[in-house]
C-alpha cells in the first residue's frame, strides 16, 4: 500500500506550558523511512533522518498545528497534519470592554469585550478549569450566555458592578449554566425576556452548577404557552447567596415569576422579593 503517516502525543492540553513527547508512525508497502520532517506549529520545527520521536516545548498559551512530513527509501512523500493538536491555556481569561481582544484573552490588554467569546476559549483540563474575569462595566446581549463545562465565571467587582443585559428587543435569557462544575460568581442579569413555548429561566437558568452572589433582576417570561422562572429556572445545581428581585411570568400557563424548582434543584440562603 501506499505510504502513510501520522503521530501522537501522551499529553495534548495543559495550563500555562506544556512539553509535548510526539511520535510518529507509519504505514505502507515501504516503511523504511529516509527523513522525518515536524512543524510544530510554533515557529519552530526540526528534521532528519531518526526522528520518530521528537519533543518540543510549549511555553506561550494558545493553540498549536502540528505537521510531520516523512518520506521512505522508495521516493515516496506523505503528509499529516492535526490542527490544533496542542493546546495550551492560560490559567486566567479575561473580559473587559475597552480590550483590543486577542484569543487566548490571556491578559488585561488582550481581554475579550464579548463573555462567551473568554467562556468558549477557556480550558479544561482533567477536572480542572480556566477562571474566566469579567471586569466591571456593564455587557450587552443578543443570545443567552452558557456555561457548559468546568469553569468559573467571575464579575471581579460583584453584581452591582458586573451587569449582563439582553439588548434590542429580540427574544434572550440572560444566563444558562449546565455542568456540574461550572461556577457562576458575582453578576447581575436583568432585561431577559423569553415569549416562546417551553423556554424558561428569563434571568437565569440551571441544570446543574453553583451560581452565588449575583442579583437577578427585572427578567420576563411571557407567553400564552408553557414557561417557567421569569428570573430563575432550576433543574439542578446550586444558586445561593443571591437575590432574585422584581421578575415577571407573565401568561396564561407561566408560573414561578421569580424562581421554578423541579425536584433536587437547591435555592439556599437567598433574598426573593417583589416577583409575580
Amino acid at each position: 500500500g501506499a505510504l502513510d503517516c501520522d503521530f501522537s502525543a501522551p499529553g495534548t492540553a495543559a495550563f500555562g506550558a506544556l512539553q509535548a513527547a510526539l511520535t510518529a508512525v507509519t504505514a505502507g508497502a515501504d516503511t523504511n523511512i529516509q527523513w522525518y520532517w515536524w512543524d510544530f506549529g510554533d515557529s519552530h520545527g526540526t528534521n532528519g533522518a531518526s526522528l520518530a520521536v521528537v519533543t518540543n516545548v510549549y511555553s506561550a498559551a494558545s493553540n498549536y498545528t502540528v505537521s510531520l512530513t516523512v518520506s521512505n527509501l522508495s521516493g515516496s512523500v506523505t503528509n499529516r497534519v492535526r490542527t490544533e493538536y496542542i493546546r495550551v491555556y492560560p490559567y486566567t481569561n479575561y473580559v473587559a470592554a475597552g480590550a483590543a481582544p486577542v484569543r487566548p484573552y490571556a491578559t488585561w490588554a488582550t481581554a475579550a469585550t464579548n463573555i462567551q467569546d473568554a467562556i468558549d476559549a477557556a480550558g479544561v483540563v482533567g477536572m480542572t478549569g480556566t477562571v474566566v474575569i469579567v471586569t466591571n462595566g456593564s455587557y450587552a446581549i443578543t443570545n443567552r450566555i452558557t456555561i457548559g463545562k468546568s469553569i468559573t465565571v467571575l464579575g471581579l467587582g460583584g453584581p452591582s458592578n458586573t451587569i449582563v443585559f439582553r439588548s434590542g428587543p429580540g427574544e434572550s435569557g440572560v444566563f444558562a449554566v449546565s455542568h456540574g462544575g461550572a461556577r457562576l460568581q458575582g453578576f447581575m442579569a436583568t432585561n431577559g425576556y423569553l415569549n416562546a413555548s417551553g423556554q424558561s429561566g428569563a434571568g437565569l437558568y440551571i441544570a446543574a452548577g453553583i451560581v452565588s452572589n449575583c442579583i437577578i433582576r427585572l427578567n420576563t417570561a411571557s407567553s400564552a404557552a408553557s414557561q417557567s422562572g421569569g428570573g430563575v429556572r432550576m433543574f439542578g445545581g446550586l444558586l445561593t447567596h443571591s437575590v432574585i428581585e422584581d421578575n415577571l411570568a407573565n401568561g396564561t400557563h407561566c408560573v414561578g415569576g421569580g424562581v421554578n424548582l423541579a425536584a433536587g434543584a437547591i435555592l439556599r440562603n437567598c433574598i426573593v422579593r417583589n416577583n409575580q
